[in-house]
């Protein structure tokens, strides 16, 4: 087997529940990344052959060496490395014929392809790493070291094949036909609770385990697992940034922001998830957020001066303002906002409200519904909108909007309760496939989506998920709602 030969997954096997022109999109940037991750595979593989004939015998003549740090490097996601250290177990076994250099060498080369988003062709690597494996320890010349090395890698490929399974559920949500041929979310879980008993300090499996609960609504076992993480790894800073994401959903402020903290020190620098912010301006973006909900507003406008000049900062530091007094201020940032390409929805609420408060009910009107159209979930920018009308005599009008904006009220509310009731009786797919319902019905399409999966990943026979699934397709496409949309 050559160094890199990852199977590149066709196009075709990406998701075919969207609106065919975004799947379109969606496998252009699939293809892309692949593209792009096998360049760099390539490009790491002549890299660290390089290396090795560089560095001389003495490093790689120890297998243990290389696959703890194999091992530490695929905890940290960090792929030159693991390309590395691989090489540098074929070149033993090339050298040696060491037979557990080939076995950890096939082993780490499923992560590899694991990476290249070939899960199959992982899969089955993983598979005759188990065959070799199994030979290697019946083999009368086995030594205890080899014994050793084993067991660690065993642990590994456990952890890898339950995070390609995990993929090709996610790839396939939806499809109940293909979710039956995978093993269960319970089978997987019982794989990583086996391997956490005998390894308790088996990073990938808390992690995987963190990912899993926070699959099925698990929030509490999805937390417990991340704390796992993040004390055995000191350096891992998007653990702490998962669980500021949790505690924000529920409006966890003071651990949220705690939470966010801890992910800037770990790494002050981090990769966005939106090409225009750096990840350490979306965390920013967040802490202040939560510091305008505590009413830190002096807080929020120190975390905000860290943040490049951006349309939703202009508005948030309106906000600020207008609520420490200095409307001037926040009346000319909230103009600054107004003017940009792409008008956030608080510059329009916040806008509107200065003008209800001045009795220009008629242009509050005409932003206001900007927003609604932006929005048309939010309850309370839809209450202002009624104040606006109800200013402008159209009781009619503000009748309407005050009882709408009851109703998504009351559902936000249900939609609260839902989630406790999730975090109370972790692995109830009804309660998953409910929670779905209610999210659709606030417009949050892609958490619909996700909780009806989840649902069907713990029982992938719940016709009333697949066919709220169905319906919560049907109703994007026929809206023209994109796949990522929120």
């Amino acid at each position: 087997m050559s160094d890199i030969e990852p199977q590149v997954v066709d196009a075709s096997e990406q998701e075919t529940d969207d609106p065919q022109d975004e799947q379109t999109e969606a496998s252009s940037k699939n293809t892309f990344r692949t593209i792009v991750t096998l360049l760099g595979l390539i490009v790491v593989a002549f890299w660290s052959s390089w290396a090795m004939s560089d560095r001389g015998d003495s490093d790689i003549q120890d297998v243990d060496y290389h696959v703890d740090e194999a091992v530490e490097a695929l905890y940290k996601r960090d792929l030159p490395s693991v390309v590395y250290h691989r090489n540098a177990l074929r070149t033993i076994q090339n050298e040696n014929g060491s037979k557990t250099a080939n076995v950890a060498a096939e082993l780490f080369t499923a992560f590899i392809f694991y990476n290249a988003n070939d899960y199959l062709g992982s899969n089955d690597l993983i598979s005759k790493f188990e065959q070799l494996s199994t030979e290697l320890i019946t083999d009368d010349n086995g030594l205890n070291s080899d014994m050793q090395v084993i067991q660690k890698l065993d642990m590994i490929s456990k952890c890898v094949e339950c995070l390609n399974h995990m993929e090709l559920q996610r790839r396939h949500r939806g499809d109940a036909e293909v979710l039956s041929m995978l093993p269960k979310m319970s089978d997987l879980h019982q794989i990583l609770t086996d391997v956490i008993q005998t390894h308790p300090e088996c990073i990938e499996a808390h992690r995987i385990l963190t990912a899993m609960y926070s699959d099925i609504g698990d929030m509490d076992g999805a937390l417990r697992h991340a704390l796992q993480v993040a004390d055995l790894d000191r350096t891992d800073s998007s653990i702490y940034r998962f669980m500021g994401n949790i505690h924000k959903d529920y409006e966890l402020w003071r651990d949220a922001l705690d939470n966010y903290q801890s992910s800037l020190e770990r790494s002050p620098y981090q990769s966005g998830q939106d090409l225009d912010w750096t990840g350490r301006e979306e965390i920013l973006f967040d802490i202040a957020e939560i510091q305008i909900q505590l009413l830190e507003f002096e807080n929020a406008l120190e975390t905000l001066s860290k943040i490049r000049d951006f349309a939703q900062r202009y508005a948030l530091q309106a906000t600020c303002h207008y609520n420490l007094g200095d409307k001037e201020t926040a009346a000319k940032l909230v103009s600054k906002a107004l003017s940009t390409k792409d008008v956030p929805k608080p510059a329009l609420m916040l806008q509107g409200s200065i003008l209800v408060e001045n009795k220009q009910f008629t242009e509050a009107i005409t932003l206001l519904k900007r927003g609604k159209e932006l929005d048309p979930y939010d309850f309370e920018l839809i209450y202002k909108l009624g104040e606006a009308h109800r200013g402008n005599k159209d009781n009619d009008a503000a009748e309407a909007c005050f009882e709408e904006s009851s109703k998504l009220r009351e559902k936000r509310e249900a939609f609260a309760d839902l989630h406790q009731l999730a975090i109370e009786e972790p692995g109830n797919s009804g309660t998953l496939v409910q929670l779905g319902k209610v999210a659709a019905e606030l417009g949050k399409y892609k958490l619909a989506r996700h909780w009806c999966t989840s649902a069907l990943q713990i029982d992938s026979g719940n016709i009333e998920a697949q066919q709220t699934l169905a319906q919560i397709q049907q109703q994007m496409q026929q809206q023209s709602i994109p796949p990522n949309s929120s």
